[in-house]
């Protein structure tokens, strides 16, 4: 079984984290998510973390010539099109659990193309020139 969300605990926690944090509110400031992380056993060094692993892959929102809205969107961005994958990983899973019982692969096709394309443009990288790719999760 593949592993879901970023494939480590620290890291999904985080996720799991900012999630419940943007359905909540839509302005989330920095110092909400610091203190919010800080409550659930985050402390200071994780953010140094992320930043070495980030920039350690690569992450384009670390690039030093960007302005911090630049960042942040790219950030957003990048989080807005795992959290897709992610929610298309889990209906591909619950389609193929379905499938014996309504005998239709034609919502599985679907998304298996759809989760497919998210999954390239992840690879690719093509997404931080536009938009991500758009899923229609049925």
């Amino acid at each position: 079984m593949r592993a879901r969300g970023f494939g480590d605990e620290k890291l999904n926690g985080i996720a799991d984290e900012l999630v419940a944090m943007r359905f909540e509110t839509d302005g989330i400031d920095a110092g909400i998510v610091r203190r919010r992380l800080a409550a659930r056993g985050y402390d200071e060094s994780i953010f140094d973390q992320l930043a070495r692993a980030a920039n350690k892959a690569g992450a384009a929102f670390l690039a030093r010539d960007l302005t911090s809205e630049q960042a942040r969107s790219l950030w957003a961005r990048a989080f807005e099109l795992l959290m897709q994958l992610e929610a298309l990983e889990r209906a591909v899973s619950t389609a193929k659990e379905d499938l014996e019982r309504d005998n239709d692969s034609s919502t599985l096709a679907k998304l298996k193309a759809e989760r497919d394309a998210v999954k390239r443009a992840v690879d690719s990288g093509s997404w931080g020139e536009g938009e991500p790719p758009k899923a229609a999760l049925h």
